[in-house]
């Protein structure tokens, strides 16, 4: 429950907002109270300190668990060899010898954009083009690309 809503209940009430007695004001208590936060003359349920503090947590929790988030993908275990294989590519003028990893876990497999012109020059071609957005850290995603 928010401080607002406290006092509200309180006014609704008619109670004191230092030591919550039904029909008095805080300026006609006779209890000494002193909040242990702030000092001032009442409960520390009723203090604006204690409630700023809250909702500064809440804020850096927020951006805690969003640079967890974001870091959710970084491993600190041992590392991964992939395979890789020494291929050609042939087109009817040349012959090209190229490097390529096998990551068996990727939906998609991608080329350098040197080896793509390099191949369109010795007059091989794509079989297929396909638009994809890239998803990165933080939530940001990249415009749509042709790959």
């Amino acid at each position: 429950m928010s401080l607002a809503d406290r006092l509200n209940i309180l006014k609704e009430k008619n109670c004191c907002f230092a030591c919550w007695n039904v029909g008095q004001s805080i300026r006609k208590c006779r209890i000494f109270l002193k909040c242990v936060v702030c000092g001032k003359q009442y409960v520390p349920l009723m203090c604006e300190v204690v409630e700023s503090r809250k909702h500064e947590s809440k804020k850096s929790e927020e951006k805690e668990a969003a640079n967890e988030i974001n870091m959710s993908n970084t491993s600190l275990g041992p590392k991964v060899f992939l395979q890789t294989l020494k291929v050609k590519m042939i087109s009817d003028e040349k012959e090209v010898s190229v490097r390529i990893i096998l990551d068996t876990g990727s939906q998609r497999s991608y080329i350098l954009k040197r080896l793509g012109l390099e191949s369109r020059r010795n007059g091989l071609h794509s079989c297929k083009k396909k638009n994809l957005v890239h998803s990165l850290f933080g939530r940001i995603e990249s415009e749509k690309l042709p790959n």
